[in-house]
């Protein structure tokens, strides 16, 4: 199964702790003297695994999903290059540089509107919400989906109820 027909809470977990692992070892990473494909198999293989791999043990040998994850983690890795470039960029000029945009007020509207008829809130102010991050809310709170690799919007809404 391929990580993108589980479960959005599955996806969260996996999110979650994955940000916290690579963490640790993102220089190795980085650098290439952690390849991803031993990371990967050093998680599946753990003693102590994550919550997500034990509430899923079938994920451990599916060829598909750990296909899927090498994907995910290199999505993951090259974000932080982005980033990591940006603060150089930034440095250097003194200016603040951003690779999106922050929404507008219409957006923050928007969205708050439709979270109140779906029965949600923020967990963070919505100004601090970028335009991509407003549209995968929308598009989840519109069809329960959000692309793979954007899984941190849904840790940003709650229920209300």
């Amino acid at each position: 199964m391929e990580m993108k027909n589980l479960d959005i809470k599955t996806r969260t977990e996996i999110h979650n702790s994955t940000k916290l692992t690579l963490r640790k070892y993102q220089k190795g990473l980085r650098t290439g003297k952690l390849p991803i494909n031993t990371f990967v198999e050093n998680i599946l293989k753990s003693k102590n695994p994550p919550k997500w791999l034990k509430e899923n043990p079938n994920l451990k040998t599916d060829e598909s999903f750990k296909k899927s994850y090498i994907e995910y983690i290199k999505k993951i890795v090259l974000k932080y290059k982005e980033l990591e470039m940006l603060y150089k960029i930034q440095d250097k000029t003194g200016m603040p540089t951003s690779k999106d945009k922050r929404a507008n007020v219409k957006q923050q509207a928007k969205l708050k509107k439709l979270l109140n008829q779906k029965g949600y809130t923020l967990t963070i102010p919505s100004k601090y919400l970028t335009e991509k991050e407003i549209n995968y809310m929308l598009d989840y709170l519109k069809t329960g989906s959000i692309p793979l690799g954007h899984e941190r919007v849904y840790n940003y809404i709650k229920s209300s109820h």
